[in-house]
């Protein structure tokens, strides 16, 4: 007999109005029974919290057998019942999940709301500061589930973008400090005090750090890796629990959280690398070069397995979808792993208020064929993932690919050496070569998104890196032609006769680069005039991160001889 959840109950709040980081209010779970069905399961816990800014819940506590508690509370997420002057009122819904002993829970049937105003806007450095140290006192006294509500309130109550601290003289340099206070308190909390951590806080964790990443642009570098590094180690943790057996309650919130949290640190890497580029002091000293992008891949791979933990033979596609990332999963047995194909298409994107919408697409193809399976597969069963990470996460610039600069371009003569001019013997300076364009070279910049595909034995952390004895896959990439007109107007450097075109390349963890190794290149296809349906279309023998890039051609053969002459016969044509 299916156990019933807890019912009957209510959710009450007081005071019914406030302020941000100010009032405290009391939050109670009132007259909650457990049914007798099949028994009752007491004791019953309570997890409090309220829906940010996106309807998102967030926790204040969890799994608590206290029925109430107190609190202060971040800002509201809509004005309803507001009046036209009060420009400073906002309405907050507040939740509670009330859980029995065998995991079965339930939440209020009605709604609660509470009016909730924002702060004076010229004391808001003075009351974000009083909570940091509010939060530093709990720190020490290592009371970690109170210190993840304090930072999650805080965080919650700066992410909201109405205010704008800028104009009441708080910087974004100073916000940014105050994350970094933020996730630093957070991971002492997840590492030291609630060691060991029970599901209950994990999830809680992850809401908190949602929370502190929830604005990408005051994001340091510092605050990217520890977010990354913590929500790699909780997924970790997960999934350990997972795979021995133990019930996950709160899957879906789980993993809207790391959703959340990797759609930020994705944006804030990207921005991060790219700034990097433009400084003479490079911020990713700081870190191995593309560092804070393999962090967010690994965390990207831990959603993956996360998403797949509990999933039995021909269950449906696991789907996960952000403004940052695009990511689809699959439980494959060994049968069907031999010429398995799959494609991913992500959100439009334009590169400019005029361009075209390019639609992101990554197909592949497995090799083999139920005659001919694909050689070196021992598991039982595979989970193949393909992502599509919006942002460039991974520094561009980190690639031995050397490209023509159009815009760069000078005149070029060469040094006077003698030149007979006649049988005599009479002989004459002269240059040989006088008024040649010649155009500057710079690293191979890349044309589309990030595109992974990675294939693991199923429920393990076992990883098929390449192919064996030759075997590859093919792949095929959307990109954008317009990115580059070099590539577009066919551009040739009279000096040296390079040319470009566009093939793909891989990510190298171990050099920490984009490399062409190991890639076979088959087609490239520039589309429309606009850049919209252009690909290239390779073969390789590696799984893991690819892009389209941008490549040097040369008259001779070379190693990207084919990408040289596929682009050339589709000019000529």
């Amino acid at each position: 007999m299916q156990n019933l959840p807890p019912t009957s109950g209510t959710l009450t709040v007081l005071p019914a109005r406030g302020n941000v980081l100010d009032t405290i209010f009391q939050l109670s779970a009132e007259q909650w029974v457990d049914p007798k069905v099949p028994e009752e399961d007491y004791p019953l816990s309570f997890s409090f919290g309220y829906l940010d800014f996106s309807g998102f819940p967030k926790l204040l506590s969890s799994g608590s057998l206290l029925s109430s508690i107190s609190t202060l509370l971040p800002a509201g997420s809509d004005s309803v019942g507001c009046q036209a002057a009060e420009s400073l009122c906002r309405r907050l819904q507040l939740t509670v999940m009330v859980s029995d002993a065998a995991y079965a829970s339930s939440e209020p049937t009605l709604p609660t709301y509470v009016r909730i105003d924002n702060m004076d806007p010229f004391k808001m450095r003075e009351i974000i500061e009083r909570e940091l140290e509010v939060a530093q006192t709990l720190e020490d006294i290592l009371s970690g589930m109170d210190l993840m509500s304090k930072c999650t309130t805080i965080a919650d109550s700066m992410n909201d973008r109405s205010v704008n601290f800028e104009f009441y003289g708080i910087p974004l340099e100073q916000k940014t400090a105050w994350r970094d206070r933020m996730i630093s308190h957070l991971d002492v909390t997840a590492r030291k005090i609630l060691v060991p951590l029970t599901v209950q806080a994990v999830l809680q964790a992850l809401g908190t750090a949602s929370a502190i990443v929830g604005a990408d642009l005051e994001l340091s570098v510092y605050s990217v890796a520890v977010a990354s590094t913590l929500i790699q180690d909780l997924t970790t943790l997960l999934l350990n629990m997972a795979r021995a057996g133990f019930l996950i309650p709160g899957m879906p919130a789980i993993l809207r959280h790391m959703r959340v949290s990797l759609g930020q640190t994705a944006a804030a890497s990207s921005r991060l690398s790219s700034q990097a580029r433009r400084s003479s002091v490079s911020m990713l000293r700081q870190s191995l070069p593309g560092q804070n992008g393999m962090d967010v891949i690994t965390t990207v791979n831990g959603l993956s397995k996360l998403s797949v933990s509990a999933h039995a033979a021909g269950q449906q596609t696991a789907k996960q979808e952000t403004a940052k990332f695009t990511m689809k999963t699959d439980r494959v047995e060994v049968d069907a792993m031999s010429g398995f194909s799959d494609q991913i298409d992500g959100l439009p994107k334009s590169r400019c208020a005029d361009c075209a919408q390019i639609v992101p697409r990554f197909e592949y193809r497995l090799p083999g064929s139920a005659e001919s399976p694909i050689l070196g597969l021992t598991a039982a069963s595979y989970e193949v993932q393909n992502t599509l990470v919006y942002d460039m996460i991974l520094p561009e610039s980190r690639t031995s690919l050397q490209c023509i600069v159009k815009a760069e371009q000078v005149s070029w003569s060469s040094d006077p050496v003698l030149v007979p001019t006649d049988v005599s013997g009479n002989t004459v300076f002269q240059r040989i070569r006088t008024d040649v364009d010649r155009f500057a070279f710079t690293s191979c910049p890349l044309l589309s998104v990030v595109y992974l595909l990675f294939v693991r034995e199923l429920q393990t952390d076992v990883v098929v890196v390449k192919l064996e004895q030759g075997q590859t896959l093919t792949i095929r990439m959307s990109f954008d032609p317009t990115v580059r007109e070099e590539i577009t107007a066919k551009s040739v450097d009279a000096f040296t006769g390079a040319s470009s075109a566009a093939s793909c390349v891989r990510w190298d963890e171990d050099l920490r680069m984009w490399s062409s190794e190991g890639i076979e290149h088959v087609d490239v296809h520039l589309g429309a005039a606009n850049g919209t349906g252009a690909y290239v279309e390779c073969k390789t023998s590696w799984l893991g991160t690819f892009a389209v890039s941008e490549v040097f051609c040369d008259h001779t053969a070379d190693l990207l001889a084919s990408a040289c002459l596929s682009e050339r016969t589709q000019h000529l044509a």
